[in-house]
């Protein structure tokens, strides 16, 4: 898995990557930011990586199913590429690309939407064929026979008068797609569970925050658990955190036969070191 790999070598194969060369070179930064001057970065979000770690995992699939070894290569810049695809065309009048982009784009049409209720904002997405069951909940009723704009500001007027757990109710009657906005931060706080409480529960949800609040460092550490994918046959572990470099060298001496006063004299004359630097990682 790497930044500019293909299935066949190229002018960049053995380039070092990073993220935001990829992003720009496909033009996902620009597509995402509305315009070349106001391309925006999402490299902390990244699409193109979650794609191409599915890309590998495809590969690994295939390989388990087939039942044979060998080398799968999946790249960011294959992944950014893909999602790129419907954009890379040119022709004698083609219709200029004209998807809804930018910061202040709050959605594609009415029906996939952000919308904000009394006591927050939340993203609505339904299929235009269950806009009449839309239209039956109770306080929706007025949008009944609109379109576009027209349909989309009704919403926007009909959805601020409530809060958004009277909204979740409803609209998930109707298997309609509802989701809370909030910031990573709410998030974390929402879904954060402390190592000193014991061993996180990753059954439950596709994700959580474990805070390491025990770590040799000396402060929190908060770290996305890894639980995205959760096998039924097996257990998810968290790894310790790693000990600060040293704190180990008198026991691993000890182990390897050396006495107190050799390793006293060993340390003395800076052969062996208890501590890295002072901190738990250099400054």
């Amino acid at each position: 898995l790497d930044a500019y790999g293909a299935p066949m070598p190229g002018p960049r194969s053995n380039y070092p990557g990073y993220d935001d060369l990829v992003q720009a070179s496909t033009g996902v930064m620009a597509r995402f930011g509305g315009s070349l001057d106001t391309p925006e970065e999402h490299a902390h979000l990244g699409t193109i990586d979650v794609l191409g770690g599915f890309a590998a995992a495809l590969a690994i699939s295939m390989a388990l199913y087939q039942g044979e070894g060998g080398t799968a290569r999946a790249s960011l810049a294959a992944a950014g590429q893909l999602i790129q695809l419907p954009f890379m065309i040119d022709y004698d009048g083609r219709p200029p690309f004209d998807e809804p982009a930018g910061r202040a784009v709050k959605g594609w049409g009415p029906l996939y939407h952000c919308y904000q209720a009394a006591d927050g904002w939340f993203f609505l997405a339904i299929e235009e064929q269950d806009l009449p069951e839309l239209a039956k909940l109770p306080g929706l009723e007025s949008i009944s026979g609109l379109e576009g704009e027209q349909l989309q500001n009704a919403l926007a007027e009909s959805f601020q008068r409530q809060k958004l757990a009277h909204w979740a109710d409803l609209l998930q009657r109707i298997d309609a797609g509802f989701a809370p906005l909030a910031t990573l931060q709410a998030l974390r706080e929402q879904h954060l569970q402390p190592e000193s409480k014991g061993s996180p529960d990753l059954s439950d949800a596709t994700f959580s925050f474990v805070r390491h609040d025990q770590h040799p460092g000396g402060r929190c550490v908060d770290i996305v658990a890894p639980n995205a994918i959760r096998p039924q046959s097996s257990r998810i572990s968290i790894p310790s955190p790693a000990p600060k470099y040293g704190i180990d060298s008198r026991e691993i001496l000890a182990g390897l036969g050396y006495s107190n006063d050799e390793i006293e004299t060993l340390i003395r004359q800076g052969v062996v070191s208890e501590s890295w630097s002072e901190d738990y990682l250099p400054e």
